[in-house]
């Protein structure tokens, strides 16, 4: 089985995110929305190296949205990530999970076109979500409310990049 590693190399958000994640597959919410699943914990030290990290279900996939040519993306193909992340994010929601860092690079395109909402760990990125709104459902939903606008601006002229 194909894996995705990903470090633990921030614990606050490694536990947040290994909580949101086991809570989605608990709740049975993994089978509905696109979320990859916790496949193991990876632990190793020797002398003075240490590597720890997730095991997470491995998407194939074309790239993030932050990184997809919106412009020449049909704009039927938008509208369906559209009503995805909205579907998603109202189920998280619903199940009380808050997404965290919202943004395009938090979000995989799949071979078959969906979307896939990565990166639990919360915080915020500078022009998706305002600081005072970090790891909350008014965070989410002013990124959705941006990411809404960077899918459907054709002439993409002043997106907000990751600042970190």
């Amino acid at each position: 089985m194909t894996c995705f590693f990903k470090p633990a190399d921030i614990p606050e958000h490694t536990n947040r995110e290994t909580s949101t994640l086991l809570r989605i597959q608990k709740l049975g919410l993994s089978n509905i929305l696109r979320a990859p699943k916790i496949h193991g914990f990876v632990e190793f030290q020797r002398a003075s190296s240490r590597i720890s990290g997730i095991l997470l279900e491995y998407i194939e996939h074309c790239n993030t949205l932050g990184h997809i040519n919106i412009p020449t993306t049909p704009l039927p193909v938008r509208v369906k990530w559209i009503n995805q992340l909205r579907n998603t994010i109202k189920m998280l929601h619903s199940a009380g999970i808050i997404w965290g860092d919202a943004k395009p690079d938090n979000i995989l395109v799949d071979a078959d076109e969906n979307l896939w909402i990565i990166d639990f760990g919360g915080g915020y990125t500078h022009g998706w979500v305002d600081e005072d709104k970090e790891s909350t459902i008014d965070g989410d939903n002013q990124a959705l409310f941006k990411i809404v606008d960077f899918l459907l601006d054709e002439a993409q002229n002043s997106v907000p990049h990751s600042v970190g």
